[in-house]
């Protein structure tokens, strides 16, 4: 998915993309993050689906390692993280996976779920716009579908948090959405 990038990051992406099988939609401007991941999971025909935010760092052998995990008895996987202000930034790195508990939630920084998982929660709820607590939401009709998530204790992917939003939104209306976001959440 790109979503409304200028023509050099856009030429920066389509060289990468070249040397990898791929279906490239493009928008002609930002329709937000939610939107745009509907998107591409509305294209997505694959039986394991990832999102993963245009701010981060692919790591050797990740897509095989959350693969791994979702073939075991999970359904969403997530990685920790380089973000120090997210759990997924403070959890001890060690071999293998840990389920988390119900009522918890991976960030889509970096995911990959089930194409089961996708068929039975459905898409990501609009209502969150450009984003934030977007993935918040979608954990918690995971667990309440009966699905568990786990977080890949071996896997770091480098997040250069909101480095987008921080390109399109200045601080005061990153708090307005985070506001918005959580307010929709919890249900006010």
């Amino acid at each position: 998915m790109d979503n409304g990038s200028d023509d050099e990051h856009l030429d920066k992406i389509t060289k990468e993309l070249r040397r990898n099988i791929h279906v490239l939609i493009k928008n002609k401007k930002n329709l937000g993050f939610v939107k745009a991941v509907n998107q591409g999971l509305l294209a997505s025909t694959a039986p394991f689906v990832v999102v993963m935010n245009n701010d981060t760092e692919a790591a050797d052998h990740w897509l095989q390692k959350m693969e791994g995990t979702l073939r075991v008895n999970t359904a969403v996987c997530g990685p920790l993280t380089t973000t120090r202000d997210s759990w997924q930034g403070r959890v001890e790195e060690k071999p293998g996976y840990k389920l988390i508990s119900t009522g918890a939630m991976v960030a889509f920084f970096c995911v990959m779920f089930r194409r089961d998982v996708l068929d039975t929660v459905g898409l990501l709820d609009e209502g969150y716009e450009m984003g934030l607590c977007d993935d918040d939401d979608y954990c918690r009709r995971v667990h309440a579908a009966g699905f568990r998530i786990a977080l890949r204790t071996d896997l770091v992917i480098k997040h250069h948090h909101r480095s987008t939003f921080k390109l399109l939104y200045n601080d005061k209306e990153i708090a307005k959405m985070i506001e918005k976001g959580m307010k929709r959440f919890l249900g006010d």
